[in-house]
């Protein structure tokens, strides 16, 4: 039973073009909350500072019990930063869920750690189709809404 979500951030909770929240993703991060999920955001900056005052102005602060920044200019998305996201929320991978756009970073570190990983087809990566199983995700949506159904299955 999942009890956990991690959510990246670009082209999955906001869109970088037009600088806006995804349609509907602060109603699913607002529902999650009040059904008691634990959630966590993973994202990729080259400005800390500036990620967090985007995150606040844009009002989803509160819907997350731990926000995992990785500096944009000297990392990628890997496996050790999940893993923080994990342990941050003290539940064990088999109760996590990760949901992001891009099957060759979350949903392929979401696999190694044996979470339930859920790819949002969308935007600009959804013509990135998994070249192996470990790519390959669980469940795949193209409306942020489905993660509700999913989780709470």
């Amino acid at each position: 039973m999942v009890k956990g979500i991690i959510f990246d951030y670009n082209r999955t909770l906001f869109d970088p073009v037009n600088k806006s929240l995804i349609p509907g993703a602060k109603e699913v991060l607002d529902n999650l909350s009040q059904n008691g999920f634990k959630i966590a955001l993973m994202s990729r900056t080259s400005d800390k500072t500036k990620r967090m005052e985007q995150i606040h102005r844009i009002g989803i602060m509160d819907n997350f019990s731990h926000i995992q920044l990785i500096q944009k200019d000297t990392e990628d998305k890997g496996f050790h930063h999940l893993k923080a996201c994990a342990d941050k929320m003290s539940l064990p991978a088999s109760e996590l869920a990760v949901v992001g756009d891009r099957v060759r970073s979350e949903i392929r570190l979401g696999k190694k750690l044996d979470m339930l990983t859920i790819w949002y087809k969308a935007g600009k990566y959804s013509d990135e189709m998994p070249m192996a199983e470990d790519e390959a995700p669980h469940h795949t949506i193209t409306q942020l809404g489905e993660v509700i159904r999913i989780v709470r299955d």
